[in-house]
């Protein structure tokens, strides 16, 4: 019975050589379908010699049988998870090199390559494509220009990512609802009072892998699973020892929610790119009242000018300006000026909703009064200066404790 099942066998081999479907050569190495003689690999399905001439040692080599396939896969690797799939440790493709000689430096688990050998009408592709919710095989991701790495979902690095440029999409092609940030929030908070009350810390990250422990079955090593443990847990020991800038999500999402993402394991990340939009705001916004306070100045040192040289003192005028510091805890001072014919003039506080907190009567030659914190609330108010009954000007200023 042996010797037939044997025979069977050797007569179907046999069969399969001879149509030139089945190849084995001298040193053990096996083709299917092969579109050449000198085999590479020890396995080669559907392969030509397009690398020959790179002596490559290949472990599984395949090249699609026509380019008129609609979908052409080399290697796939497919794990279908069932009720008795219960161990967690699943993997489509995994590469790993092993046993690298320190002067060495070329190793590569997995690699992939796109060539862009200018096909017209080829919307291009990517070395490496990587996707959390979308089906490559049956929905294609187009991709313009040739890519080394494309990712369609959220990424997760543990480790230092080291970039020479960091770019943001920003194109106004792609955007809608466009309007200027405004000074204010729905709160009433200004940009500038919004950045001031960040709390920026110093940290250090919590080692997590040290609250795990190394996991294994029956069927791995013990031993090569404990080193493996140990490796990571030293650099992560060491990742922890690092001392970071920042802020703290918890506490930015009480200011600006919208930078705030919770992550998928549960955790809250920042958007530290969109707070950069933040600060420019608030650069402008002293930058602008800098301006006014310079102007005035001037102005206030021409005018002794103008008077000594004869001209009507007129020129100086009623006005109000910017309180400093602003914001302020302690005390602040709003400064002003009063024309001669000033009889009757006021600086009132209101707050948000308009209404009058404090009135303080000023007179002509007071320059200033001081607002001292305690006598308000945390936030941001309006103060304004009414001479003769006109209101000359009203401006905002935050209180923060």
């Amino acid at each position: 019975m042996k010797r037939i099942q044997v025979l069977f066998i050797v007569m179907l081999f046999a069969g399969m050589t001879a149509d030139a479907q089945l190849k084995v050569n001298s040193t053990g190495k096996v083709g299917i379908a092969t579109g050449t003689n000198t085999l590479q690999s020890r396995l080669s399905v559907g392969w030509n010699s397009y690398f020959d001439y790179y002596n490559s040692s290949i472990g599984i080599a395949a090249t699609p049988e026509s380019n008129n396939q609609f979908r052409n896969l080399g290697i796939a690797g497919i794990i279908k998870k069932d009720a008795n799939n219960v161990y967690n440790h699943n993997f489509g493709v995994f590469g790993l090199v092993s046993g690298i000689d320190s002067n060495n430096s070329e190793n590569y688990g997995v690699s992939g390559m796109i060539e862009n050998n200018n096909v017209i009408n080829n919307p291009g592709g990517s070395g490496i494509l990587g996707s959390s919710n979308m089906y490559p095989y049956y929905y294609p991701i187009t991709i313009s220009g040739s890519q080394a790495g494309y990712f369609y979902g959220p990424v997760i690095i543990t480790g230092t990512l080291t970039v020479p440029t960091v770019l943001n999409t920003s194109d106004a092609r792609l955007k809608e609802n466009i309007i200027p940030l405004s000074e204010t929030d729905e709160d009433g908070r200004l940009t500038l009072e919004r950045v001031s009350s960040m709390n920026v810390v110093e940290y250090n990250f919590k080692n997590r892998l040290a609250e795990e422990k190394p996991m294994a079955n029956e069927k791995d090593d013990p031993d090569k699973a404990r080193a493996a443990y140990e490796a990571a847990k030293a650099e992560a020991d060491e990742m922890a020892s690092r001392r970071h800038l920042g802020l703290v999500a918890q506490e930015l999402q009480a200011i600006c929610p919208d930078m705030v993402q919770e992550g998928q394991d549960g955790y809250l990340a920042i958007n530290y790119t969109e707070l950069v939009p933040l600060l420019i705001r608030s650069i402008q916004t002293l930058k602008q009242e800098l301006d006014e306070l310079k102007a005035e100045g001037a102005r206030m040192a021409l005018a002794p000018q103008a008077t000594a040289a004869g001209t009507s003192a007129s020129i100086i005028t009623n006005k109000l300006f910017q309180n400093s510091p602003n914001p302020f805890t302690a005390q602040t001072v709003i400064r002003f000026q009063l024309a001669e014919d000033a009889m009757n003039a006021t600086i009132y506080i209101f707050d948000m909703q308009g209404k009058e907190l404090k009135q303080i009567p000023v007179y002509h030659g007071q320059q200033s009064v001081t607002i001292n914190g305690y006598e308000l609330s945390a936030g941001m108010y309006l103060y304004s200066l009414v001479v003769n009954g006109q209101e000359i000007e009203t401006k905002r200023m935050i209180l923060s404790k």
